[in-house]
């Protein structure tokens, strides 16, 4: 697979707050992604997830999914461009005496999958990070992850609404 790595800077693209260990130290508690988590996990067993799964999670922050997949599949892959929220992942799955949950320093544009296809692609609230171009690269490189038949889940923020109301609904959605 090509590496688009340097062509679009992901790490500026995903913010310097993701960057800043403080942010990162507070970043579960405001996520407050916990019990989605647990939720997710469920969905994507329903979906054909097992022991003998792979799942590359894009996008993985904290690594709050990854670490709630992997006693339910073999292998799980946490890729994020953040060295700040891959070292909360490393400490976190340390903690839990978790052994399967490998760390990537990388992006949807640079991540580089080793070993056999992903059964699973899982991302939530990275994609949107990137321009709409740059998205459709992104969403290609997924698909080569992919086994034939893999699952790719996605959830992200989109803002569904007349431009004409951008102005409110940005606003409200700031105040929340």
């Amino acid at each position: 697979m090509d590496s688009l790595e340097g062509i679009l800077d992901e790490i500026a693209r995903a913010g310097d707050e993701h960057l800043d260990p403080g942010y990162v130290a507070e970043y579960d508690r405001k996520a407050a992604f916990a019990a989605d988590a647990v939720e997710e996990v469920q969905l994507l067993c329903g979906l054909g997830l097992e022991q003998g799964s792979t799942l590359v999670d894009l996008g993985a922050g904290t690594g709050t999914l990854s670490l709630a997949a992997a006693a339910r599949c073999r292998r799980v892959v946490a890729v994020d461009v953040s060295p700040a929220m891959l070292r909360a992942t490393e400490e976190k799955a340390a903690a839990l005496g978790v052994s399967n949950v490998e760390c990537v320093h990388a992006g949807f544009l640079t991540y580089e999958h080793r070993g056999s296809p992903a059964d699973f692609v899982y991302s939530r609230n990275a994609l949107h990070h990137l321009p709409d171009f740059w998205k459709a690269l992104a969403l290609r490189r997924i698909g080569l992850i992919l086994r034939p038949g893999g699952i790719f889940r996605l959830r992200d923020i989109v803002f569904a609404f007349d431009p004409c109301e951008a102005e409110c609904f940005i606003e409200e959605w700031l105040a929340s």
